[in-house]
C-alpha cells in the first residue's frame, strides 16, 4: 500500500509541477511505449510460425538448385571475363611501356652516333 500511495503522490507531484516537467514526462512514456511496442512486435515475428517459408516439393527445389547453378556459373564467367580484361589491359600497358623504351633507346643511339 504505501508503495502505491508514494507512486499516487508522485504522479500528483508531477501533475501540479512546471508544465515543461509534464511534457518531459508524458514525452518519456510515449517513448516508452513505443519501444514496447517494436519490441512486441519484433518477438512476434521472431517466434512466429507464419513467417517461416513452407518446405518445397521435390521439383520446386530441382529447380531453384538449377536456378543457383546457372547463376554461379554466369558469375563465375564474368568474374573469368573480368581477371582476363585485367590481364590483356596489363599487357597492353607493359607493350606500350616496352616501345617507349625501345624509342628512348634508339634516340640514344642516334645521339651517341
Amino acid at each position: 500500500m504505501n508503495s502505491i500511495n508514494q507512486f499516487e503522490t508522485l504522479i500528483l507531484k508531477i501533475l501540479e509541477s512546471d508544465p515543461q516537467l509534464l511534457v518531459a514526462a508524458s514525452v518519456v512514456l510515449l517513448v516508452l511505449i513505443v519501444i514496447g511496442v517494436f519490441f512486441v512486435s519484433t518477438l512476434r515475428k521472431l517466434f512466429s510460425d507464419e513467417s517461416q517459408a513452407p518446405p518445397l516439393s521435390e521439383k520446386d527445389r530441382l529447380k531453384k538448385l538449377e536456378e543457383l547453378a546457372k547463376e554461379e556459373e554466369t558469375l563465375r564467367e564474368q568474374r573469368n571475363e573480368a581477371k582476363l580484361q585485367k590481364i590483356s589491359e596489363k599487357e597492353d600497358s607493359a607493350k606500350l611501356e616496352l616501345q617507349e623504351q625501345e624509342a628512348h633507346l634508339r634516340e640514344r643511339q642516334i645521339l651517341q652516333r
